[in-house]
């Protein structure tokens, strides 16, 4: 509970993370109201070993209303641009400008912007 008073649930994924949200959602394990996907990839990007994990992705990967995504404009675990990944359906897409995965090895720290899209459920101007 934030401020004394029941809160939407919160979810929020970084890279892989978002692909295994996605398998529990579809297998009805968890689902949440307001949903923070973080440097999602594109499923082009993951193949190998990992390809079976990554059919989740593409276009119909969101199954749940309330997603937002959030990424840079160039990442190397992304070939799509962030806004074709989900097939329009995400509520939200920010692109930050510049490339890499958001992530300490690629310079990035604290993320403010996040925790407050969780305090207050808006993404900062």
């Amino acid at each position: 509970m934030l401020g004394g008073e029941e809160s939407d649930r919160v979810v929020i994924t970084h890279s892989l993370g978002g692909v295994l949200w996605s398998h529990l959602v579809r297998r009805g394990y968890t689902s949440g109201e307001r949903v923070l996907m973080v440097a999602p990839p594109s499923r082009d990007r993951l193949d190998g070993v990992i390809a079976p994990f990554a059919a989740a992705l593409g276009p119909d990967f969101l199954e749940t209303t309330g997603v937002t995504l959030v990424g840079r404009e160039r990442d190397r675990y992304r070939n799509t641009p962030l806004n074709w990944l989900d097939g329009g359906r995400a509520k939200e897409v920010h692109v930050l400008p510049g490339d890499g995965h958001i992530n300490v090895a690629d310079g990035h720290g604290p993320f403010p912007p996040a925790l407050d899209w969780v305090l207050t459920g808006e993404w900062p101007a």
